[in-house]
């Protein structure tokens, strides 16, 4: 009798799991409007370009080197930078802080709401992003360009936030979820600052929709590379973030060819990247927005790439159907289109 009644509880619980696994995935349909059908599947499993027009590039690197304010003076120094871009958009090349005010930008001018958080982010943990200007005659007066690209474009907000990365991160998270259409991203000054909010990644970040049924789009930017700082200053701990991944390493998708890259990428926890060039960049933070699901995305950010002569990408890897994200055949439509003879493909946590 006493195994009879445990076997009828236990069915009782699992069909109460199963009613409230049935109700979340509606209500992640209410979440996230547009995205999913009522059984929780994307409506789409196709991505559209992530390139930008050769004027677009052009408006959107003018903003980047001016100060679009009147009766606005900016240190000397930042001058210097400005005029700097200035001249990378006129030999049409960017490095890795353009890239990102490139897909920023378009972004915005495409309606989709930024938000950036973290400790340093306005200036850039390396003196690299100067996204907030400061007026050196009037005290507390800013002016932030990537405001002032299109009349009707959408609002970028960046803004420094204490040395509390669980706290931080956790709200950047709930903004993310309540807020599926716009980009919420959050950088650690270093990306071994992530170790204080690893509560937030390992419960929340990392198994949100299979434990919780919720799709969230937030994104991460985790400054990697041993190059000096010395310790809790040199790594993001990639090894980490691959062990949490619930892909089959063993099991190769069987999709279309359409939509192989999207499903895959579907199938996945969060995506993880470390991208080698700004246009890679670029593409992949287009792609977190207008692909048609929500995944958090992980980035581990360059150092000395920021600055480095070599380090830059040409206008063309940034057109439509010319970038990393969206070349056939795994993405190497760019080597085949510069003549390059591929003969083998390096991964490696950090620089080779």
């Amino acid at each position: 009798m006493s195994k009879l009644l445990t076997g009828t509880v236990f069915v009782c619980v699992f069909y109460s799991v199963c009613k409230a696994y049935t109700n979340s995935v509606y209500s992640l349909s209410m979440l996230c409007v547009g995205f999913f059908n009522m059984d929780g599947q994307p409506k789409s499993m196709t991505s559209p370009s992530t390139g930008l027009t050769e004027e677009e590039l052009g408006h959107i690197g003018h903003i980047a080197s001016s100060v679009p304010v009147e009766d606005f003076t900016i240190h000397g120094g930042l001058s210097r930078i400005l005029k700097g871009r200035a001249a990378m958009v006129g030999q049409r090349v960017c490095d890795w802080a353009l890239g990102e005010y490139m897909a920023f930008g378009s972004l915005l001018k495409e309606g989709t709401h930024i938000r950036l958080s973290g400790q340093d982010v306005e200036r850039g943990t390396f003196s690299h992003r100067h996204h907030v200007l400061h007026d050196q005659n009037v005290d507390k007066r800013i002016c932030i360009p990537m405001n002032h690209i299109a009349p009707n474009q959408a609002p970028y907000t960046v803004c420094n936030s204490s040395l509390s990365e669980y706290g931080v991160l956790g709200f950047e998270l709930g903004f993310a979820m309540a807020s599926p259409n716009a980009l919420v991203l959050w950088e650690a000054q270093f990306g071994d600052f992530h170790n204080t909010a690893q509560c937030i990644i390992d419960q929340f970040i990392c198994p949100g929709q299979a434990k919780w049924v919720r799709q969230n789009g937030i994104v991460l930017l985790l400054p990697h590379g041993m190059e000096g700082m010395g310790p809790e200053h040199s790594s993001a701990r990639p090894e980490r973030f691959l062990q949490m991944c619930n892909e089959d390493p063993d099991a190769y998708p069987k999709f279309s060819a359409e939509e192989f890259a999207v499903r895959q990428l579907y199938d996945c926890n969060w995506i993880i990247v470390n991208c080698s060039t700004p246009a890679n960049y670029f593409h992949v933070l287009r792609r977190q927005i207008l692909q048609p699901f929500r995944k958090p995305l992980i980035v581990f950010t360059p150092k000395s790439l920021l600055r480095h002569p070599d380090a830059k990408s040409n206008f063309d890897d940034m057109l439509p159907g010319e970038g990393g994200m969206e070349g056939d055949e795994g993405g190497f439509r760019l080597a085949r289109r510069g003549g390059w003879k591929l003969a083998m493909v390096m991964m490696a946590p950090s620089n080779i």
